[in-house]
């Protein structure tokens, strides 16, 4: 199983990308969300995604800093 997860602070963008990521292929995914880059580096220290779909413009933690810490953290993501 795939391992998705999905940062954006709308709630209705986070809802819906999981429903379309859901709805595409055969394949099942565990899809996890995120409100912020801070709440999604949390997530990836727990739990390695093999995909990430995030956000730019973020509270706390924005999608250009969640990739530059990512990229930090060597991560296979």
């Amino acid at each position: 199983m795939r391992f998705v997860l999905i940062v954006d602070d709308e709630p209705m963008i986070r809802n819906g990308l999981s429903i379309m990521i859901q709805q595409c292929g055969e394949h099942p995914y565990n899809i996890k969300l995120a409100q912020n880059g801070e709440e999604a580096i949390q997530l990836i220290m727990e739990e390695q995604p093999d995909f990430l779909f995030t956000d730019i413009r973020m509270p706390k933690v924005d999608g250009l800093e969640l990739c530059r810490r990512l990229s930090e953290m060597e991560t296979d993501i």
